[in-house]
């Protein structure tokens, strides 16, 4: 296994990235997408970055600004179409959430002052800016140049950290929580399925998974999916609370109809979410995720060889931590068949987040 660094901005104003995305194209190039320019992990700042890569890795370009609303870019999934082509999805909560009292608090009693004054200047401006100039909600954009232009934003009811996932079909099957854009956050919105035939241009509704037993739609969110061999398709779902096995888990669903309808989700029994799936060229399903909590923090693999109805022993991919706010890992497989994960995380005694890659094989686990 090698760890390296997509980008690290330490030194900067504005050092904080996170929740990236990785995609390999037919030509072996990687595109990694991610939340940046910001001061922390509620910072209001936050713009769309997207880096790309020309050799497995190794070195990677200087970040090309992606979508730069007047609310917060977050959470970038990447979706390869072929051809170049590449959805990128993203979401942008809402003035309520961040104008609340509890918000508010934070930024008050935040120990850094240049951070408690530049986050207050802009919640001024929100206050004083249209609703429709603000751009909240959930999106996807299409490019079709390998990210050097993308087009008009279109609008989705549900948003998932790395997106959807295109089936063999050529279909896209968007897995996500529900997102109410005048909620101050996701509360209790669903898990549904959508589909789009047309690249991302328009979407259908499919249908919605089922509560687990225990569960409330509170506990649920930031879903992700993956194709089997029979057209089936295999979900996975981060699961938070206290009520639950572990206090942020994984629970699993199917459908056999294309996203129509759901197996209600049972639990993993995994320390830690959210959830990236991939099958590899070999057949394996990979699993990635980050543990927050129940002993050292740190990215997470598990394999499975018989689509996913068992998976293996846990892999550490990243370096230990002892701090929580990292993860968000992503995989994608190079021509070699070599993976690469990519995740956020403190590198070394830094203080904010950068964006580091971990390139590993099955032959190594």
């Amino acid at each position: 296994m090698k760890i390296g660094i997509v980008a690290r901005n330490h030194k900067s104003l504005f050092p904080y990235q996170a929740w990236p995305t990785v995609v390999c194209d037919t030509d072996g190039v990687l595109y990694v997408g991610c939340s940046g320019y910001k001061m922390g992990h509620w910072c209001p700042l936050g713009k769309n970055l997207l880096y790309t890569s020309r050799n497995g890795g190794e070195t990677w370009s200087a970040p090309r600004v992606v979508a730069d609303d007047v609310m917060d870019n977050r959470d970038v999934g990447l979706t390869y179409l072929g051809e170049k082509k590449i959805l990128l999805s993203s979401f942008c909560k809402t003035t309520d959430f961040y104008l609340a009292e509890g918000m508010r608090e934070h930024v008050r009693n935040h120990p850094k002052k240049l951070r408690r004054d530049v986050t207050s200047g802009v919640y001024d401006v929100w206050e004083n800016t249209p609703a429709e100039e603000l751009g909240s909600g959930s999106y996807v954009m299409l490019t079709e140049d390998g990210g050097e232009t993308f087009g008009e934003k279109v609008y989705l009811p549900v948003s998932a950290p790395h997106g959807p996932v295109l089936l063999s079909s050529g279909k896209l099957l968007y897995l996500g929580k529900e997102f109410y854009s005048g909620q101050a956050d996701f509360g209790g919105g669903r898990i549904m399925a959508y589909e789009s035939a047309d690249e991302g241009r328009t979407w259908q509704y499919l249908g919605t998974v089922p509560v687990p037993d225990g569960c409330t739609l509170s506990n649920l969110s930031e879903p992700h999916t993956v194709e089997l061999p029979d057209g089936s398709i295999l979900g996975m779902i981060r699961a938070e609370g206290p009520e639950l096995p572990f206090t942020f888990t994984l629970f699993t669903c199917t459908s056999t109809d294309g996203g129509k309808t759901w197996t209600r989700p049972v639990c993993m029994n995994t320390c830690g979410a959210p959830p990236f799936l991939l099958r590899h060229s070999s057949g394996a399903i990979i699993l990635t995720y980050g543990r927050r909590h129940n002993g050292p923090c740190g990215v997470r693999a598990r394999v499975s060889y018989d689509n996913g109805k068992t998976f293996g022993e846990e892999i550490l991919l990243s370096t230990e931590s002892d701090y929580w706010d990292h993860g968000y890992p992503s995989t994608a497989e190079l021509p070699d068949g070599t993976l690469i994960t990519t995740y956020y995380q403190r590198y070394g005694e830094d203080q904010f987040n950068s964006i580091l890659y971990t390139k590993w094989s099955l032959d190594e686990i």
